[in-house]
């Protein structure tokens, strides 16, 4: 049970964070301030620490942009933890009894861990509502017989750069007889394109639950697994197969022209 003053106070603080603040709760909690209405529900220590951090970077990056952080606290505070995690921690206050639950910790002494669970779960909310660069062509069936013909095979993100290369040199996207590309880069590269993708798509899992599921099942996923997509494309008749290796999408895109 909570004793009169723990939710006016944590209000507090949150509205000052919600400004742009980044004063810790030690030092916040020393001294008065006015009331604010209290917060149904009562945020925890890991959400606002987040949000502290968070008013922090964009201090030094842009401090005339502090006004703005208030819709990003918001959508913080109103995020759920994912995956396995410590829930609803308290902050430390001189007069709160908890007879269960958890033990209350100062903000800034969650463990970082905690910080970048949240942080995931609050990427994961934003990244559907960013726009895409650029709408991706549909591929062409029959193409004219005098235009080349590929078909690339790779992470998402790698073989978006390469493909608008290849169309801006005015080769065509077709599956009928082309020149099959397989696009390699460092596993572990292609592995967090193909989580940014399906988180884009709306996907919850961490890129660490990913990694783990694709040891458990002893395959990757296919745009990572590139000798298996070898091993199908193997033996097409008049379809040859290219393997691009590169250190990143515009050193593949460059060693692919």
């Amino acid at each position: 049970m909570t004793q009169p003053g723990y939710d006016e106070g944590v209000a507090s603080w949150s509205a000052h964070l919600r400004s742009g603040g980044t004063t810790t709760w030690s030092a916040w909690r020393a001294t008065d301030h006015d009331p604010v209405p209290r917060l149904h529900p009562t945020p925890d220590a890991t959400h606002l620490e987040l949000v502290r951090r968070l008013n922090l970077a964009a201090n030094r990056s842009d401090p005339a942009g502090l006004a703005d952080l208030a819709d990003l606290a918001d959508l913080v505070l109103g995020t759920g933890t994912p995956g396995r995690g410590r829930i609803d921690v308290p902050l430390p206050w001189p007069s709160t009894l908890r007879p269960f639950g958890a033990p209350p910790i100062e903000p800034d002494e969650v463990p970082a861990e905690e910080l970048n669970r949240l942080a995931v779960g609050v990427l994961a909310r934003l990244l559907p509502g960013v726009p895409p660069q650029r709408a991706e062509p549909e591929p062409v069936r029959w193409p004219l017989p005098w235009r080349r013909r590929f078909r690339l095979h790779g992470s998402p993100e790698t073989v978006a750069v390469v493909r608008r290369m290849l169309l801006d040199q005015g080769l065509v996207e077709s599956d009928w007889r082309p020149v099959h590309v397989i696009l390699g880069r460092p596993v572990d590269v292609m592995l967090g394109e193909h989580w940014a993708t399906r988180t884009r798509a709306g996907g919850s899992m961490t890129l660490g639950t990913v990694w783990r599921r694709a040891l458990a099942a002893g395959r990757l996923p296919r745009s990572v697994d590139l000798p298996r997509v070898a091993r199908q494309l193997d033996g097409r008749r008049h379809e040859p197969v290219h393997v691009v290796l590169g250190r990143d999408a515009q050193h593949v895109a460059a060693l692919t022209g």
